[in-house]
């Protein structure tokens, strides 16, 4: 299969933007990324009335449950949504 200049370029992205992840952020943040960019690229198309849509439910709900996750880490024990919620 030839190479052409398209998928040169964003091949050479990829590995860029990867690589910043990994050395700016973390091995988990790259981990992160590889897992969420694999799910979105391989996973099958979302037609429910295929006998493989809760399959593929299941898979687009892992980078959602990932973000969410890092979403409450990042709060380090402050409520969520801060004193909009608070009567005074």
């Amino acid at each position: 299969m030839p190479l052409n200049a398209l998928d040169l370029g964003l091949t050479v992205l990829y590995i860029l933007v990867f690589l910043l992840v990994l050395t700016r952020l973390s091995l988990v943040s790259a981990t992160s990324f590889l897992v969420v960019w694999n799910t979105l690229t391989v996973s099958p198309p979302l037609d429910l009335a295929q006998w493989y849509g809760g399959r593929a439910m299941i898979a687009l709900a892992v980078p959602l449950a990932l973000l969410a996750l890092g979403f409450y880490v990042s709060l380090g024990g402050q409520s969520m949504f801060g004193s909009v919620l608070r009567e005074e």
